[in-house]
C-alpha cells in the first residue's frame, strides 16, 4: 500500500491496482493533486470546505472522466445542485462506509455535518474528522487537528 498526504486532510492512496483519493477539499495543496497520474475514485466523508471543494471535483473528472465519487446524500445532493456530472455512490465493493459521527463544533448554535468514515480494501480506514468510530483496519488517517480535539486524546485513541 502506498500513501501519499497531499495536505490537510487529502490521502492518495494505492494499493491493488487502485488509486483512491480521500477528501481533496479546499486546503489540499492543488499543485499536488493536479501532480497525481491517476485517480479511480474520489471519497468524501463529510461537506466541509477543508474536505469537499466542487472546483477541485471539476479539474479531477476533467483528468480523469471515468472517475467515481464515494459520498454521502448531502455531497450528493451540492454535486447535483453544481451540475457536476459524475457517477456517485454511498459505498463500492473495495470501499465500504462505517459510522464515524462528525465531532461537536465548539461553537455556540453550529451543526456538526452528516458523515461517514470509510474501508479501503479492508486495509485502510478514513474517518474523516471523527474519533468515535469501533473498529478500524490496519493503517488508520487518524485526525489530529481541530478545533474539536487534542492530539493527546487523538494519539491514545489511535493506539487503542
Amino acid at each position: 500500500m502506498k500513501l501519499t498526504k497531499l495536505g490537510h486532510s487529502c490521502v492518495l492512496v494505492e494499493e491493488a491496482g487502485q488509486s483512491v483519493l480521500f477528501d481533496p477539499g479546499g486546503w489540499a495543496e492543488r499543485s499536488l493533486i493536479d501532480s497525481v497520474t491517476r485517480v479511480d475514485v474520489v471519497v468524501y466523508t463529510h461537506d466541509h470546505g477543508d474536505h469537499f471543494d466542487v472546483e477541485i471535483l471539476r479539474n479531477l473528472i476533467a483528468k480523469f472522466p471515468d472517475l467515481q465519487v464515494v459520498c454521502n446524500g448531502e455531497i450528493q445532493q451540492q454535486i447535483s445542485d453544481a451540475s457536476v456530472e459524475v457517477s456517485t455512490v454511498e459505498e463500492t465493493e473495495m470501499i465500504k462506509k462505517f459510522e464515524a459521527p462528525h465531532e461537536a463544533l465548539p461553537i455556540p448554535g453550529a451543526q456538526a455535518p452528516a458523515e461517514n468514515g470509510y474501508h479501503f480494501l479492508d486495509a485502510y480506514s478514513h474517518p474523516g474528522d471523527s474519533q468515535h468510530f469501533s473498529e478500524t483496519k490496519r493503517v488508520l488517517a487518524m485526525p489530529f487537528i481541530g478545533p474539536w480535539g487534542k492530539t493527546g486524546d487523538s494519539t491514545a485513541k489511535s493506539l487503542n
